[in-house]
């Protein structure tokens, strides 16, 4: 075997690896990118079905609330005493674990500058 025909049958070998692990990868993004692609479908899909459900839910129980809705206003005579007592604020309840200002009436500028250091 002379060493020019060892030499290109060294180039040609060198050049067949190459091609091969340029293939390899070029299957392995193309694998990768469509493993990718039916991941961002598959989840767009499922987000449109929660969504569908979702809507589909507040719809079909809507006529239920409008009732409740309704029956509860027949019920109650807007009266002033009725206002009144809604917006008494000895018949509003804290939560326990309230941990922001107090305010009392009437408001005064103290107050009002905690207030404001609050929020």
């Amino acid at each position: 075997v002379s060493t020019q025909s060892t030499g290109e049958l060294r180039a040609t070998l060198l050049i067949q690896r190459w091609f091969r692990r340029w293939r390899a990868e070029l299957e392995i993004r193309r694998r990768c990118t469509w493993t990718i692609f039916q991941t961002m479908e598959y989840a767009s899909e499922n987000e449109q079905l929660k969504l569908y459900n979702f809507f589909n839910e507040i719809i079909s129980g809507l006529p239920d609330a409008i009732n409740a809705l309704q029956n509860e206003k027949n019920e109650q005579v807007e009266t002033p005493e009725y206002f009144s007592k809604l917006s008494n604020p000895d018949n509003v309840t804290i939560d326990p674990e309230y941990s922001g200002p107090d305010l009392a009436l009437p408001i005064d500028a103290n107050q009002i500058n905690t207030l404001i250091e609050a929020f």
